[in-house]
């Protein structure tokens, strides 16, 4: 009995820890005019030891706040300019982004950045508001095709009246103030 303590105590010291790579969406800017263009990067970190060879995510986000204007795939899964297997599908409010590299298991090991980006999302503010920046992954895996352990990093995007809008709207005001003192004189 001594022996299999002794064996499951070296065999637990042994195991490390579990490492959770971590994808998360990044605004360009956390807070646009409505009419402005902006770009959400989805940025994987914590990869040490680890590659991605493939990913399947749904990006949510709010349609009533932001359009979508397309999909730019990253580097970090065509390490040589092999090309990968890519896919885009979207419907308001969700696009769902699919890539897989081309490139061997070894070029991956060997050339794939600790943290890159794999895809930058355009966008368009089209309303005042908040919108939530939300990745649920559908898959994730290495360059061998074995699930990774992810951890997601949510952001957020606020569309608020240009510049041009408070100056109308206090021009405006001040006009009405100045009204209503002419005519109490």
């Amino acid at each position: 009995m001594k022996f299999v303590n002794a064996l499951l105590a070296s065999a637990l010291l042994a195991t490390g820890a579990a490492q959770a790579q971590v994808v998360t969406a990044v605004p360009s800017s956390s807070e646009v005019a409505v009419g402005d263009f902006f770009t959400v990067d989805l940025i994987v970190s914590g990869l040490a030891d680890a590659t991605v060879g493939s990913f399947d995510f749904d990006f949510i986000y709010d349609p009533f706040v932001m359009t979508s204007y397309g999909v730019v795939f990253g580097e970090g899964l065509d390490v040589f300019s092999l090309g990968s297997l890519f896919s885009v599908s979207s419907q308001p409010g969700l696009i769902n982004i699919f890539q897989t590299s081309y490139d061997t298991v070894e070029d991956l090991i060997a050339l794939q950045p600790d943290t890159f980006t794999l895809a930058t999302l355009s966008f368009k503010a089209i309303s005042l508001g908040s919108s939530p920046l939300e990745v649920f992954v559908n898959a994730i895996g290495d360059a061998e095709g074995v699930m990774l352990p992810v951890e997601l990093g949510a952001g957020m995007v606020t569309a608020v009246p240009e510049p041009q809008t408070y100056a109308l709207l206090l021009a405006g005001l001040g006009l009405i103030a100045l009204s209503a003192r002419r005519r109490r004189s």
